[in-house]
């Protein structure tokens, strides 16, 4: 019995050495990406920000909803600050503000809260994510702003596709492309809860994740990330689920590639919304006592949940 669990215990090692090769090896290949091919679309991305606030307040039918476009800033700086002559030192620290041979200070990563250039604190509040967007303006356009700030605390694995799409196009036209890449997934996925699973069930998800607000956040890079993270892995089980062999193992890497993409958001549906399609699926095909039921919930939940404590930096 222990052989059999230390053997078990061994391929989630290896499985994780893996998908940290992984992440290593894409954050690697977009950080040689030249910044200065990305400066274009980069500079209209902040000619359009700087003109927006911070905390962008949408009115919704009986409610608002807020776009924080500061992470969004953020973001987008950090993409723009790599040096693809030092890429893995470049995406380990995560600088923002950061142009190679221009930059005199380099502020190290710390556990507190990020912080922004002394030039700022008299022009704003006193919040530091006050400054992310006027920091992104600067930065792209060299207004005298000597000042970098490591973040090292997260894997930033957005910029795998981040950097890429900044080669083609500006942040107005990704919250386009991320608008379109949302609704398409959430269309497919209801069709295959409608043919695999049942008809209502599939409009039941389509309304939910309108319900929330989702169509209105996906104009936003940093709040649409994990739900289309759930479509994407709620789909791969509705395609792949009689090929899935040890659901446990889907789960670790599902919450191993949340921590790793996500910008600490609302990471929970990444796993919620694949459970639940799971155990509908299961229920299609066989019927679960409620001990089998919790018992699947508790070991993807637990797989989820180390795979992504252990993809965790801090």
């Amino acid at each position: 019995m222990l052989k059999k669990y230390l053997k078990i215990l061994l391929k989630y090692i290896l499985l994780l050495c893996f998908l940290l090769i992984i992440y290593f090896l894409t954050l690697t290949i977009t950080s040689l990406i030249p910044s200065k091919l990305i400066k274009q679309n980069v500079k209209e991305s902040a000619d359009y920000l700087i003109n927006k606030n911070e905390s962008v307040r949408i009115d919704v039918k009986y409610k608002n909803v807020f776009i924080f476009e500061f992470t969004n800033a953020l973001m987008l700086n950090t993409a723009y600050s790599i040096d693809n002559e030092k890429p893995i030192e470049s995406f380990l620290v995560a600088r923002k503000n950061y142009i190679p041979g221009v930059t005199k200070i380099i502020h190290e990563n710390t556990p507190k809260n990020l912080k922004s250039a002394e030039k700022y604190y008299t022009k704003s509040s006193k919040t530091t994510d006050a400054y992310q967007i006027p920091e992104l303006y600067d930065t792209v356009y060299e207004n005298d702003l000597y000042e970098a700030f490591e973040y090292a605390r997260y894997w930033h694995g957005y910029l795998i596709f981040l950097r890429p799409l900044l080669l083609l196009f500006n942040y107005k036209q990704i919250e386009v492309l991320s608008t379109i890449i949302f609704m398409f997934l959430l269309l497919v996925a209801s069709a295959l809860i409608y043919k695999k699973i049942d008809p209502l069930l599939a409009i039941a998800l389509f309304i939910s994740y309108i319900a929330v607000d989702t169509l209105v956040i996906s104009v936003s890079m940093n709040e649409i990330t994990c739900f289309i993270l759930s479509l994407i892995f709620a789909i791969y089980i509705l395609i792949r689920s009689d090929k899935i062999r040890n659901i446990s193992f889907l789960f670790f890497i599902i919450g191993s590639i949340t921590n790793f993409v996500d910008f600490l958001t609302n990471p929970i549906i990444v796993y919620g919304i694949p459970i639940i399609v799971y155990l509908l699926l299961l229920q299609t095909k066989q019927r679960n006592t409620v001990k089998e039921t919790i018992l699947i919930y508790l070991k993807t939940s637990l797989a989820w949940g180390i795979g992504y404590a252990l993809t965790w930096r801090k």
